[in-house]
């Protein structure tokens, strides 16, 4: 199961998620980052309540980031658990991704 609070500022959504990012998942939240972000083109992707992240995660993550940077647009992830930023370090999507420790920075790094 998959959670996702959107709220829209400044042209930045912030998408607070809580659960896992599975196959199961996967689609409802790429489905938030496209029609739940408002059109957004900065988005901020906060995984401090995600337990759980497949491989289907990682790539639907990745999809969102491919589909920012075409419109010129950009991805943050932040508050990562320990668990989830290892599965993210050995996928080696810690270096493609932008990945920060705390929501103010995810923020910082999208304007």
């Amino acid at each position: 199961m998959l959670d996702v609070q959107t709220t829209v500022a400044d042209g930045i959504a912030i998408l607070v998620l809580s659960g896992r990012i599975d196959a199961a998942t996967s689609d409802q939240l790429d489905f938030a980052a496209e029609e739940g972000a408002g059109g957004a083109r900065r988005i901020v992707l906060d995984l401090a309540q995600i337990r759980y992240v497949s491989s289907a995660g990682l790539r639907v993550c990745l999809m969102i980031a491919k589909r920012l940077q075409k419109v010129g647009g950009k991805l943050a992830l932040c508050s990562l658990s320990d668990g989830v930023r290892e599965v993210f370090d050995i996928a080696g999507f810690s270096q493609i991704l932008t990945i920060t420790p705390d929501r103010d920075s995810a923020i910082e790094a999208v304007r």
